[in-house]
């Protein structure tokens, strides 16, 4: 018959009745399809929220002012970072200063280890300082306390002169 069709519950029903909306959704949308409908949108949401995070996200810098008293000790001392381990110069908490490598390295003289995790991972710290087997000689600098974060000193004797 013209104008008719069947609903998904067998039953004839009018195309031109309203009702066939009301039925024809609920069984369109039951089951297995609605829920994979529900999925679907979920991850989509979830993928846009996480384009969105990843968008917003800026990289951690060091603490300018642990910057600049990093490289006055090192001046001081008379002591560079060898090439492409870390960079001593824009940005010390890169490369090898926030990766796995371990702070005991030997191939890396001097070297510093930094925590990026402070306001809300966009600043970094310098946590670990060493400057072993190097022979500086001196006095500790006093922008040494600049670095107010700093835990482990490590390489150095001190030897006390009395005159």
């Amino acid at each position: 018959m013209l104008g008719m069709m069947k609903d998904g519950f067998g039953k004839e029903t009018s195309l031109y009745s309203s009702s066939l909306v009301f039925r024809f959704v609920p069984t369109f949308m039951s089951g297995r399809s609605s829920m994979f409908v529900y999925v679907c949108y979920a991850l989509c949401i979830c993928g846009l929220v996480n384009i969105a995070q990843a968008q917003n996200q800026t990289k951690a810098v060091t603490d300018p002012y642990e910057v600049k008293a990093l490289n006055s000790i090192f001046k001081q001392w008379k002591i560079s970072a060898p090439q492409g381990q870390w960079n001593i110069s824009g940005e010390p908490c890169s490369g090898a200063a926030i990766d796995d490598t371990g702070f005991t390295n030997a191939d890396y003289k001097p070297f510093i280890k930094c925590k990026c995790s402070y306001n809300n991972g966009t600043i970094c710290h310098i946590n670990e300082l060493k400057v072993f087997e190097l022979d500086v000689v001196g006095v500790l600098p006093d922008e040494l306390w600049t670095l107010a974060y700093l835990t482990n000193l490590y390489g150095f004797s001190i030897v006390y002169w009395y005159t």
